[in-house]
Parts: C-alpha cells; sequence; structure tokens
C-alpha cells in the first residue's frame, strides 16, 4: 500500500510535534517534518515528494502566499492550512478545468469560432456555443 507523504511545515512548534505525533500513528500516512521557512518549503515538498502540506493559516483565512508557487508545480498536491485556535482548516488543491462547444455548419461555423473572442486569451470561460440558422455565433457564458 502507498503510504499519504505528509509535510508539515507548521511555524508554531508545539502545534507542529503534536500534528507530527498524531499522523505518525497512523499507518496509512508517512509524515515528514518540514522546515518552517516559506523559503524552505518550497524546495522540501519537492525533495519529499510530498502529497500533502499542512501549514498554519493567518488570521484573515487567505491563501498563504505560497501556495501559488505549490499549487502551480505540483499539480496532485494538497495543502491544508489550519487555524487551531479559530477551529479553522482549509483545503486547497489545484484543478485543470477543460471546457469544450460544439461547432457546427462547418465551414461557416468553424470559421465563426476562429473569428470570435471565445478562443482568445483572456476570454470568459465558454459554457455553450449555438449556431444560429443564419450561420450567427451565439456564445452563452458561465456565470
Amino acid at each position: 500500500m502507498n503510504k499519504i507523504r505528509v509535510l508539515v511545515t507548521y511555524h508554531d512548534c508545539l502545534m507542529r510535534e503534536l500534528l507530527i505525533t498524531l499522523l505518525r500513528d497512523q499507518p496509512d500516512f508517512e509524515v515528514l517534518d518540514g522546515g518552517t521557512k516559506d523559503s524552505e518549503i518550497e524546495r522540501e515538498v519537492v525533495d519529499a515528494r510530498a502529497d500533502v502540506v499542512i501549514m498554519k493559516l493567518d488570521h484573515t483565512n487567505a491563501r498563504p502566499t505560497i501556495c501559488d508557487n505549490l499549487l502551480g508545480r505540483q499539480r496532485s498536491i494538497k495543502i491544508l492550512a489550519l487555524a487551531p485556535e479559530r477551529n479553522t482548516a482549509i483545503l486547497f488543491w489545484p484543478t485543470l478545468v477543460v471546457r469544450s462547444a460544439s461547432v457546427e455548419n462547418f465551414p461557416a461555423g468553424l470559421l465563426s469560432i476562429l473569428r470570435s473572442n471565445a478562443i482568445s486569451p483572456g476570454s470568459k470561460p465558454v459554457q455553450r456555443v449555438e449556431m444560429s440558422p443564419s450561420d450567427n455565433l451565439r456564445i452563452r457564458l458561465s456565470r
């Protein structure tokens, strides 16, 4: 059985030790004691091939700044940010959203979709593309 590799990078020493002690008793976890500085965490995640990183959640419940770097580089990682003093935990994970649209009335539909802003950078996600009988392109945007 593959164990879940958990890297504990909690800044507070007491909380980090409690988490490590709790998780080490679980047979399906491999617990790794990480650093406490953001500058060390990114390297440790890569070196340890961690599946989950546990870190401190700040008082605003905002996503820790290091999350964006980690989630962008490690597509399978999960980040659990904890604020036990507020009984709060937030799980962050990356997703890849692939969207599709039907294109009808070839070649007019193909030419219309290529000319539209539906595929240009910065456009809103396309939920569905419909062609009217007169080959005018209508795009419904997701909200």
